[in-house]
Formats: structure tokens, C-alpha cells, sequence
């Protein structure tokens, strides 16, 4: 196994954890894909998950009242749709697929950050928060924002 496959194998646990229907069908979509990908060519490999990228961006889009992790399922399968079109060119130049391969590790990492932030309510970017806050270099100005009321005040 490769490290995206890790990757993707820990994004999709992400996903799990997160409690998303919609994630976790893509995350199945994506490992149908990986399982039938060696017996095809290498363009069909790409217009699959060009299509498997933009059926999960309309889905979530046509959905009225998205839940955080779908739109990040949303904005991810965006992502790998504009990564996935890039490799397929760069796939077509016969350029070397290690770019494509960090981006798609990058955008995995991504993906499973976001994911365990949902699990949590959000908790991971609180614990950043306070540990930007509580570093001496850093400074934080809380309650001052363009959207607070307070702001005026002082």
C-alpha cells in the first residue's frame, strides 16, 4: 500500500468518525474505484473519479439543508475534482505523477483534519485557538471583530 492509499484509508475513518452518510459514500465510492482501478486504463481511471468528484459535488449541492460534514464532503470532493482534472492532464503530458501524488496526500490530510474537527464539535479548533492564545508571541484580541457588537463600545 501506498501512503495515499494510508491516507485515504484514515480519511474514510475520519469520515466515519464524523458521522457523515454522505462522506462515508464517498469515501465507498473512492474504494470501489481503488479496487476495480488496476484491471482499466489510466485515462478511465481518471474520467472515473472526474465523475465520481463532480456526482458528490452536485449531490451535496442539491441537498437544502447541508450538515457541516456534508459540506465538507462538499468542498473536498471539489477539491480532488480540480486535483484529479490536473493529474489527468498532467497524466496526458507525460508528466511524473509525483506532484499529483503531494497534492493528493496534502488534500487527504486535509480532508481527515476537517473530518475529526466535526467528530468533535469543533473541539480541535479550540485546542489551536488556545494554544495560539497562549503563546507570547502570538496575539490573540478576542471580542474585537468586524461582527462584534462590543467593538463599538471600546
Amino acid at each position: 500500500m501506498t501512503l495515499n492509499d494510508w491516507l485515504f484509508a484514515g480519511a474514510c475513518g475520519a469520515a466515519i468518525y464524523a458521522r457523515s452518510v454522505s462522506a462515508t459514500l464517498f469515501c465507498a465510492a473512492y474504494a470501489i474505484h481503488s479496487v476495480l482501478s488496476p484491471g482499466i486504463e489510466q485515462w478511465q481511471r481518471y474520467i472515473a473519479l472526474i465523475l465520481i468528484d463532480s456526482a458528490a459535488a452536485f449531490i451535496v449541492v442539491a441537498i437544502r439543508q447541508a450538515s457541516s460534514a456534508s459540506v465538507i464532503t462538499g468542498v473536498f470532493s471539489g477539491a480532488f475534482l480540480v486535483v484529479n482534472s490536473a493529474g489527468f492532464i498532467s497524466w496526458y503530458l507525460y508528466f511524473p505523477p509525483a506532484t499529483y501524488d503531494a497534492i493528493c496526500s496534502v488534500v487527504y490530510v486535509a480532508m481527515m483534519v476537517a473530518f475529526i474537527d466535526e467528530g468533535l464539535n469543533g473541539q480541535l479548533r479550540l485546542a489551536i485557538h488556545r494554544l495560539a492564545g497562549s503563546s507570547t508571541r502570538v496575539t490573540v484580541r478576542k471580542g474585537v471583530g468586524l461582527h462584534n457588537k462590543d467593538a463599538d463600545k471600546t
